[in-house]
């Protein structure tokens, strides 16, 4: 069984994620772990944090329920870090096959500016990382 960690925040419930998913599924089993890093607030906002993490909650629960949906079985928690540090954290403690980072699109993603992705590829050359999009402008959202 692959172990598959998926990592995302505010683009964990885009269409192309769970295809991405999806498409791993038909290939044979999968064990997968979905982690959201909560969102840092933007620019100088005063941000609720119970807001930020309820909204991650809500997400990541239509993303699970529609994976369970297809016959996809999977779980996921909220976390309080980063994305880079999230995965750091996981892989300290469980193994994983393959991350999937999912993302906006260049000129709005943060993590993208921060170079999560190639950071990510660097800490950890014996997992493979795939980067997924998700423009939640011309995408569907599940929910």
């Amino acid at each position: 069984m692959r172990r598959l960690l998926i990592v995302a925040n505010e683009t964990v419930a885009g269409r192309e994620l769970l295809d991405a998913i999806e498409r791993r599924a038909r290939d044979g089993a999968l064990d997968i772990t979905v982690l959201c890093p909560i969102s840092e607030p933007r620019g100088s906002y005063v941000v609720d944090p119970d807001a930020v993490r309820g909204a991650a909650s809500e997400r990541l629960e239509r993303t699970l329920r529609e994976l369970h949906d297809n016959g996809i079985e999977a779980r996921g928690s909220v976390v309080d870090a980063g994305p880079l540090d999230a995965v750091r954290d996981y892989l300290a403690h469980e193994t994983a096959d393959e991350v999937i980072v999912s993302t906006h699109p260049r000129p709005t993603s943060r993590w993208l500016r921060r170079d999560v992705i190639e950071q990510l590829r660097r800490l950890f050359r014996d997992v493979p990382v795939e980067h997924v999009v998700v423009d939640q402008s011309r995408s569907e959202v599940v929910g």
